[in-house]
């Protein structure tokens, strides 16, 4: 990492910032323009389902999807703090006045991002469990996703550069995403419930794979995807 981003990490952004990009706003309270380009998003790509509904995009979608793109790398790059509108110019290849348009203030554009980080996390879990058959292939499905979903945000980078707003966003968004699991996962926790003879606590264990899962971006090794995918696998099977 170079000196810069060192000392951009060491000056964590402001509660009113990291505010913009908690879960207390739903989709219906950004622009239509902006949530339908969200909504559009090819989140099939990255669950590696094939048969999820798609939309087809517009000049202004694939102009929305580009500036929030920037921003993230952006912000990967340097921080929260020191994302600049100029700098999600350049790097979308946008005039200010199309960045204006759908995101009037730096706070607006921050809350979108935090808000497609979360549709396309919750909707991935969601194609990931319907494109497998058996429980096993759910969990197998959904953790390949986790996994995916981690290196195409930039979490990793984010970490770097902005470490106490990364964890406050798992942490505020932890229950949601355990809760969701647990919902999609439910034919492999009724094999595991009738392996052991009794129920068990599925949102809690959820929460254990998701927090698995995330021990990874903190402590990362040399492993390739896969063999994280059969470590964390081969764990959760031992349930049964």
């Amino acid at each position: 990492m170079t000196q810069a981003n060192t000392k951009v990490a060491e000056t964590p952004i402001s509660a009113a910032t990291a505010d913009k990009l908690r879960p207390h706003a739903t989709l219906a309270d950004l622009s239509d323009p902006v949530t339908k380009a969200i909504m559009s998003a090819p989140s099939s790509t990255l669950s590696g389902a094939s048969g999820g509904k798609k939309t087809r995009s517009t000049g202004s979608d694939q102009s929305i999807t580009r500036i929030l793109d920037a921003a993230m790398e952006s912000a990967s790059r340097q921080g929260l703090r020191n994302l600049s509108m100029s700098d999600v110019c350049r790097i979308a290849g946008v005039a200010r006045g199309t960045l204006y348009r759908y995101f009037p203030s730096k706070d607006v554009l921050l809350e979108s991002l935090g808000q497609r980080t979360r549709y396309q996390t919750e909707t991935g879990i969601r194609e990931a469990a319907a494109s497998a058959e058996t429980g096993s292939e759910r969990l197998r499905a959904v953790i390949n996703f986790l996994i995916r979903i981690t290196s195409e945000t930039k979490a990793r980078d984010i970490l770097e550069v902005e470490p106490l707003f990364f964890m406050e966003f798992l942490r505020r968004n932890m229950p949601n995403y355990a809760a969701l699991m647990a919902e999609v996962l439910g034919p492999f926790y009724d094999d595991v419930e009738k392996a052991l003879g009794h129920r068990i606590d599925r949102t809690l264990v959820s929460e254990m794979i998701l927090r698995l899962q995330i021990s990874y971006i903190f402590l990362p090794d040399d492993q390739p995807a896969e063999a994280v995918l059969q470590r964390i696998f081969a764990a959760i099977e031992a349930l049964k």
